[in-house]
């Protein structure tokens, strides 16, 4: 798995490409961590279009991104996802904790 992130007025954008599993967890949430910190950042916006794999280990470690960036008064939203990853998501009720644009 592939992470960038880049910052666009309010926004940060993770961009996560390859496999999306557990083994992944640290890497991930060392992207998001420091952009939870940065006070202008209002939105975590997460490029899920790359994803080529992911699994139940994935929709964890997004529900805990959520639960962390509400902590922090910040709001996520997931872009582009794979017909088979939006079709996970939907099945989790993603679709419902998330604006899947």
């Amino acid at each position: 798995m592939d992470i960038s992130t880049s910052n666009i007025a309010d926004r940060a954008i993770i961009r996560i490409s390859g496999r999306f599993d557990s083994s992944k967890h640290r890497h991930f949430r060392d992207a998001y961590e420091p952009l939870l910190q940065q006070a202008g950042v209002g939105t975590l916006e997460i490029e899920i279009s790359g994803v080529e794999h992911c699994n139940s280990a994935s929709l964890g470690m997004l529900f805990l991104l959520r639960e962390r960036a509400l902590a922090a008064e910040k709001t996520v939203l997931l872009r582009n996802p794979s017909r088979k990853m939006a079709q996970l998501l939907e099945l989790a009720h993603f679709n419902k904790l998330f604006a899947i644009l």
